[in-house]
């Protein structure tokens, strides 16, 4: 600020630069360890008289540059950096005959990661080099077939800066072929409400190859591998199938994107593939639809029929698809057995329960290594022994004798040959 006067021919010319004091800290109401102060005065004055007053006229300027500084410099900074550490390694096992996958999960995952392998009995290493650091928790390693011995394997992770940290638990790589998952049906599933009071978890199917009984089945964050959700109940169905619930509700997952992972009882394991990128299962904060009434209820077998459907349809858009599953018999007090469980004697019963013995002629032309191929006429009335294997919930199994009645195939008086 600079201020002009004129006294009596004298002008004086001050210039206050900088009157009072700012001050810059970290707001918190005084000075630590991380603040900076300073304080600066400067005084400068200045003085100049010319003529020398003959002509009556004489003429002074007087400059008073003062300046008063304060400043408090905040030179902390809270960073807050994670530890460098693992805390897993999944699968448990890797497939020494294809090329696979494994992941290690932790924090502080920068680039630059490597990964050293060593065997536990050997001490072999194997140096992998660098791994794929997807964030700060994840990272993978891609092994070719047959780059690494079978046997089982200390993993060691050594960051960009040298430090190297050991993963709590080891690694398998055995020769045998791995698991492959190729669809995970539905591929969503809804969060579910806290209000409502009903679990909404999701069965899903999941179907693939070499599914040993039973494997687990994990959904896995995109955007966090160190998030994963085991599911609640697998059920095996065979090497090619199982259903397992996605605990979507009950585990409160997070809306979003997911890899799902199967994991067999060897410790090999599969993620699910959609061609040549790991599909995506959706966590969706969508309800799905609400079916209230159908319209009509039944109709008369073979004749065309226009179903009206009403309810709740979130989000509904023109040619969305409904399937239905069309019941056409029902039968109550029904035993059901797989058909691997059943077996056939060669023995067959007339109506008044004796055996029926086989002409000679027949045994005759039988090959015993054939009696599969033996044909033996049937008559309506004759019962033939049937051995059912029951297996019940402990793995006890009992076997149980029935007599099956033969009955013609068709409404024919003439008999049957089975």
């Amino acid at each position: 600020m600079k201020y002009l006067v004129l006294i009596s021919g004298l002008v004086v010319s001050l210039g206050l630069a900088g009157c009072g004091s700012s001050s810059s800290d970290d707001g918190d109401g005084g000075l630590d360890g991380g603040d900076t102060a300073s304080d600066t005065d400067t005084d400068v004055d200045s003085e100049t008289d010319t003529g020398d007053g003959s002509d009556g006229t004489e003429s002074e300027t007087v400059t008073d540059s003062e300046t008063d500084t304060d400043t408090v410099t905040d030179s902390a900074s809270e960073t807050t950096t994670e530890s460098f550490a693992c805390l897993a390694v999944e699968p448990g096992a890797v497939s020494t005959l294809v090329a696979g996958t494994f992941s290690v999960v932790g924090t502080g995952f920068l680039d630059g990661l490597t990964v050293t392998l060593t065997e536990t009995t050997s001490a072999a290493v194997v140096d992998l080099g660098a791994a794929d650091v997807a964030d700060l928790h994840g990272a993978s390693i891609d092994v070719t077939a047959g780059q690494v011995a079978a046997g089982t394997y200390d993993v060691k992770l050594t960051s960009a800066a040298a430090v190297a940290v050991d993963c709590p638990d080891p690694i398998a790589f055995l020769a045998q072929q791995p698991p492959t998952v190729t669809d995970v049906a539905p591929p969503s599933a809804w969060t579910g409400l806290d209000t409502d009071s009903v679990m909404s978890d999701e069965t899903v199917v999941v179907t693939g190859t070499g599914f040993e009984e039973t494997p687990q089945i994990f959904w896995v964050s995109v955007d966090d591998p160190a998030d994963r959700f085991p599911a609640n109940l697998v059920l095996f169905g065979s090497d090619t199938h199982a259903d397992a619930v996605c605990p979507a509700d009950s585990a409160d997952m997070p809306a979003g994107f997911y890899h799902v992972e199967l994991t067999n009882p060897s410790g090999l394991g599969a993620w699910w593939m959609d061609g040549t990128d790991r599909g995506e299962f959706e966590i969706t904060a969508v309800a799905p639809p609400k079916i209230t009434s159908i319209s009509p209820f039944r109709s008369p077998a073979a004749s065309a029929v226009v179903v009206t459907i009403d309810g709740e349809i979130p989000e509904v858009r023109p040619g969305f698809t409904c399937t239905a599953d069309i019941t056409t018999a029902t039968r109550t007090g029904v035993v059901a057995i797989p058909i691997q469980a059943t077996t056939v004697r060669e023995l067959v019963y007339d109506d008044k329960g004796n055996v029926v013995k086989e002409p000679e002629a027949d045994k005759k032309r039988r090959r015993p290594a054939a009696a599969a191929d033996r044909t033996q006429e049937l008559k309506p009335g004759q019962t033939v022994p049937v051995t059912l294997v029951i297996e019940g919930p402990g793995g006890k199994r009992e076997s149980v004798e029935i007599k099956a009645p033969v009955k013609a195939l068709a409404a024919s008086s003439d008999p049957k040959k089975h």
